[in-house]
């Protein structure tokens, strides 16, 4: 099983992999979700490289598409069943571990943190990171990424 550690707010996490069948079932549940991420992190990615450019007019312009790409994402995330949020949430969890001193401590047991002073804020971006790092081989691998991605292209000539 693949280890990996990250330091997300000055915290260390520990990332264990999820095996084939968890990440199938976290993928299905958020297909949806992730078809609509696709065109909101596409234009957002474009208004940050303009913007570190120093374009502000193309930064601007494709922070507008952000803005209305967010929609149908927002939407989506929206409509998602709790239940079906709280297994992608808590299959993440269940994989990472914080490092407590010398030793590291489960995030997550039995679907409950064990960390009081985490925030949603900080949670988001570990299951954030978590599921870009767990994902991102699978959904290479598929090549959907690259038609939507053309597809987004298309759509905007």
């Amino acid at each position: 099983m693949a280890v990996s550690e990250r330091e997300i707010d000055g915290r260390k996490y520990r990332v264990e992999s999820l095996n084939a069948m968890e990440q199938f079932h976290v993928v299905r549940r958020l297909a949806p979700v992730l078809h609509s991420a696709l065109f909101f992190v596409g234009a957002t990615m474009e208004s940050v490289e303009a913007f570190k450019a120093g374009d502000k007019e193309k930064s601007n312009s494709a922070f507008v598409e952000a803005s209305f790409a967010s929609k149908p994402l927002l939407i989506d995330l929206s409509r998602m069943e709790d239940s079906e949020l709280e297994y992608v949430i808590h299959t993440v969890l269940k994989h990472v571990k914080v490092q407590q001193g010398s030793s590291w401590a489960p995030l997550s047991v039995n679907n409950q943190l064990m960390f009081d002073d985490m925030g949603l804020v900080e949670l988001y971006k570990v299951v954030e990171t978590v599921l870009k790092e767990q994902l991102r081989p699978i959904w290479s691998a598929s090549k959907l990424s690259a038609f939507l991605e053309a597809a987004r292209k298309q759509m905007k000539s």
